[in-house]
Formats: C-alpha cells, structure tokens, sequence
C-alpha cells in the first residue's frame, strides 16, 4: 500500500465495536449486541459530536470489530475515550452486565493508545466464556429484526460490523415513515432485536423483497477483507416494527422462543 493511500485510511472516520470475549454470545446475541452498540453509538455522537456524525458516511466508512477480555477492559476502553473527548457509548448484554462499546466515528490516528492494541474479533469462543439465559419472546414487541446468510460464512468480526451497519440503516430510514414507529420509539423500548440466518441467497432477497412497506436495508459487503474480492450480500436489517407486521416470508425463519430483548445472565 503507498504512503498516500496508508494516509487515508489513518484519517477515515470510523466506528468501533468493541466487545467483551468473556460472554458466550452465540452469532444470534453477537449481532444484536453489535446492532445495539451502533444505533446508540451514532445517537450519542449525533447528540454531543454533530460534526463527527455528518462527517461519517455510514453507507461505505468503515465499522470494526474488536475484542476486550472483560469487563474492567471494556469500562477501561469507554473511560479512555471520554478522556480523550471522544465519543463513546455502552451498552449491556444483559440488564446491568456491560457488553459493548462504540467508540467513533474517529480516526485511527485519534484512537486512545489501550484501544489501538486490541486484536479484531475472532471466530474463537473461549473455553471458560459466561452463557446467556435467554427468555420468551412477546409477540406485540417492537422489534427490529436481523436476517444473516447462513451460507455465506460470514467471519464473527465481519457479522459483528454488517449487524451493526443493517440496524444504522434501517433504523434511520424508519424515521421518515410517518405511519410507522419512530425509532425513538424503539430505542425507549430497551432497543429489541431479533437475529436469525436463511439458507441461501434466495431466501434472502425474498425476505427482503416481502418488506416493501416497511424499513429495511440490505447490506452488500464490498470484499475488500473477506469473500475472496467478491461483493457479497450479507445482512438484512428489518424495522423497527410489530413482530405481528412482519410478513411470512420473514416470520418463517425466526425462532419461536426467544426473547427480543437484553438477555440474562446465568453464572
């Protein structure tokens, strides 16, 4: 890479997912984590950091996932940063359990000296990692839905960036339905998610083609890391909106039980 192009990339806005590898999240509690961490990242830095939320281009600037190896780590990486007058916001895995950090949008050459040496998130659980209890759903939850392709072999870290990125845009595109839920009222909920995976690219773009009435994005990957150099749909992001509004062609892959909330701990 040339000196100039190097320069760039060290001066690009970005956000950064930073996650606690001490809970056992599953892909299903990784991406709702993630796209909660980055709907309240970008809230908080629309409210304090205006200048920074133009500046970043949440439709191609990056989102990148990171690990922490517990929660003194990841109370370590948000106070650094506020130190730093940068913004950054938490948000918990479960009621009162600190699970993620977005820091940004900022630049890699602004980033607090802790944060810069954490490695990107791996595929890897650890062995020693807490389980999440998960409770039962309500159906007249306001949700907003995720839908992964579970052919596509999607890296942790990359699932954790494309989750964040589906729930930025379909949350955002929500507010300009006047017959829909705001996303302030979502995110006044506790921000429910759900996350499920179809089988193949046609499954995903017929639950994406079913939602037309309702927000939605769906998220291409542009290769540049993963999937050999190939363009790659990854993630649908759905909502917010009433479990009850979804069609069939989306209410057909999503769990039967499971909660769109927060979930618990179980030690």
């Amino acid at each position: 890479m040339d000196a100039a192009r190097e320069d760039d990339r060290s001066n690009e806005m970005r956000l950064y997912l930073v996650i606690r590898d001490d809970i056992l999240h599953g892909r299903d509690g990784l991406s709702r984590l993630a796209g909660r961490a980055t709907w309240s990242g970008m809230e908080g830095a629309r409210a304090g950091f205006p200048e920074r939320a133009d500046a970043y281009d949440r439709a191609v600037q990056p989102k990148i996932a990171v690990r922490v190896k517990n929660e003194g780590q990841l109370r370590r990486v948000l106070e650094e940063a506020h130190a730093a007058g940068l913004p950054a916001v938490g948000v918990d895995a479960a009621p009162g359990v600190p699970g993620a950090v977005c820091v940004g949008p900022v630049t890699r050459s602004e980033l607090p000296a802790f944060l810069s040496k954490q490695r990107l998130l791996s595929d890897e659980e650890r062995e020693d990692a807490m389980p999440l209890e998960q409770p039962r759903d309500h159906l007249d939850d306001l949700v907003t839905v995720l839908l992964a392709r579970g052919d596509a072999g999607i890296p942790w870290g990359k699932l954790a960036a494309q989750a964040g990125h589906a729930t930025l845009a379909s949350v955002a595109i929500s507010g300009v339905f006047s017959d829909r839920p705001r996303p302030d009222d979502w995110t006044r909920g506790g921000m429910p998610m759900l996350y499920a995976e179809v089988p193949d690219l046609h499954a995903f773009d017929a639950a994406y083609a079913s939602c037309r009435g309702l927000p939605c994005a769906r998220i291409v990957d542009a290769g540049r890391t993963v999937f050999a150099g190939e363009k790659t749909p990854t993630v649908i992001g759905i909502g917010p909106a009433l479990l009850s509004d979804l069609p069939a062609e989306v209410r057909q892959w999503l769990p039967a039980e499971r909660s769109a909330h927060p979930a618990g701990l179980r030690r």
